[in-house]
């Protein structure tokens, strides 16, 4: 049995912040998105589903938990049939019973319908109906929400959950009176409550709830608080699921939720979760990410998805796995790109092979470096009318890179600076949609001085914020490094002695920025007597 001690809840007498929807006003799509944005969780009304029908079903699912436990454990099963205390095959447990079944399924070819009710059919034909009329109303909701969003077609959503191959899945769940459960005052804060079923997010697209009067629901804050859900057997309530999230790359929120046990009543809930096909790929719509960059997922099957999410812990993050790594990813296309430019340096050069210089940064053992910089706007620089600057403030001082080639890209704001042969320093028009090499104190080396590792620096700036991204490729650490032999005529003509990058490295990360930290390596020629 698990308790919570001492929640952090919110609780306000007489008002909740839930959104509550009227889907019968198509106006409402844009209260729809709000809640799926700021909440991932709403109220709906004017729904169209037939209370009676809901009372039938209500009724029907209390017969059955009130049978013996020996004549419900006859249908235990997993993952579909009853269940009681555990939740899945991981080790969550809760104060809880349930009936869990597939609902495309035609309800009378479960094998435990027969035996177990009075009126078997009339069950059968609730299920049928109710699921029905919920996924009609799911589907309008989805749809207004594709209508707030301004997505076309605007069944781009309510096709995933419409088709008949899709795994949705219908639950029955209840939550007998606690005897532990202690309870100081109505408010639930200061005692201990026990969990009837643990924090958790739903992995399908949207799920909707409705349960009888009794309280106990409570959904997560986007600050960490957890705060009540006030019963209303009339209304329905719907949780935007971990598919959907993907769906909207992020825009809308997977509720996290869980369920306090009561200690005097019971609470019967039936919740039908919104599938797609196993077969369905999920992946953020093109339509509201301006590149396939901007994405925050990678593409999976619903299958894949389900498979994962059924193997982990209730209250796990499910999706971090299929979360891109923005990072990771930047810097296989950044070090494939280097690894192109040194080839076709090396083309130039006419040097065999064509590797011989990328093979340093594609090693599995490469030691590159990636930085983020942001230069903020600095007051202390001060203009004149006509824009000049009466002083500069640096953002980051004059320096070469000790590695081989280093890669940058940058805001649209400017600063970056390079020092040419005659001393003198140009700025580098910034452009956001390129990239810019700076060759390194390595490759100068490895061509003999033949390449130049360029002195550079960053002004900041008086009113923008400058951002940058730079791609360091150093060679592994053991890495020996000295002039390529096929750009010599003989030894002699070396201008460096050999070292390791391991050596080089500790040699320029002991020095000032400003140092010329290719000096200690360089091979002191002397004139041949006459």
């Amino acid at each position: 049995m698990a308790l919570l001690s001492k929640p952090n809840e919110k609780t306000e007498s007489g008002f909740s912040p839930i959104p509550v929807i009227d889907i019968s006003d198509p106006e409402s799509k844009h209260a729809l998105v709000k809640a799926c944005a700021d909440f991932g969780f709403f109220k709906v009304i004017n729904h169209g589903v037939s209370s009676e029908l809901v009372s039938v079903l209500e009724h029907e699912a209390v017969e059955f938990f009130s049978l013996p436990a020996s004549d419900k454990t006859q249908v235990a099963g997993y993952p579909f049939g009853y269940g009681n205390r555990e939740i899945g095959r991981n080790g969550d447990v809760g104060w809880v019973e349930y009936l869990l079944m597939n609902a495309n399924l035609d309800f009378g070819s479960h094998s435990f319908f027969p035996g177990l009710f009075n009126n078997p059919e009339t069950f059968r034909n609730a299920l049928l109906e109710y699921t029905t009329s919920v996924r009609k109303m799911t589907s309008h909701v989805l749809e207004m929400i594709t209508d707030g969003l301004g997505i076309e077609p605007r069944n781009t959503l309510s096709k995933l959950v419409s088709d008949k191959n899709t795994d949705s899945i219908f639950r029955l769940n209840h939550y007998p009176p606690c005897p532990h459960h202690i309870n100081t005052n109505t408010n639930t804060n200061g005692g201990n409550n026990v969990i009837g079923f643990g924090e958790h997010t739903d992995p399908q697209i949207i799920s909707v709830l409705r349960s009888n009067n009794t309280s106990g629901l409570q959904i997560n804050l986007a600050d960490g608080s957890w705060i009540s859900v006030p019963s209303d057997p009339s209304s329905f309530f719907f949780n935007v699921g971990d598919s959907l999230q993907v769906l909207t790359n992020g825009k809308f929120k997977s509720v996290k939720h869980r369920v306090l046990a009561n200690s005097r009543k019971s609470r019967v809930s039936m919740i039908y979760f919104a599938g797609p096909s196993l077969t369905q790929r999920i992946a953020p719509l093109s339509c509201l990410t301006d590149n396939e960059d901007e994405s925050l997922y990678k593409e999976f099957t619903w299958s894949e998805y389900k498979n994962y999410a059924y193997h982990s812990r209730l209250s796990d993050n499910r999706l971090q796995p299929f979360e891109r790594n923005a990072v990771l990813e930047y810097t296989t296309s950044v070090r494939k790109m280097t690894c192109d430019v040194l080839e076709m340096i090396t083309d130039g050069l006419g040097i065999k092979p064509r590797n011989t210089l990328s093979k340093l940064v594609s090693d599995q053992n490469s030691d590159s470096k990636f930085r983020l910089n942001h230069y903020p706007p600095c007051p202390l620089i001060h203009e004149n009318i006509d824009g000049a600057c009466n002083n500069v403030i640096i953002g980051f001082g004059e320096h070469t890179d000790p590695q081989i080639l280093s890669v940058l890209r940058s805001n649209n704001t400017s600063g970056f600076q390079i020092n040419l042969t005659n001393g003198s320093w140009i700025s580098v028009p910034s452009d956001p949609s390129s990239f810019f090499f700076n060759v390194c104190d390595s490759l100068q080396v490895l061509t003999n001085g033949r390449f130049k590792s360029v002195k550079h620096r960053v002004l900041t700036n008086s009113m923008k914020s400058r951002f940058s991204m730079i791609y360091f490729a150093g060679p592994p650490l053991t890495q020996r490094i000295s002039p390529l032999t096929c750009l010599m005529n003989n030894e002699d003509e070396s201008l460096y002695e050999e070292f390791t990058w391991s050596e080089y490295k500790s040699s320029a990360y002991n020095s000032r920025l400003s140092d010329n930290r290719l000096q200690p390596f360089e091979r002191k020629l002397f004139p041949l007597n006459d």
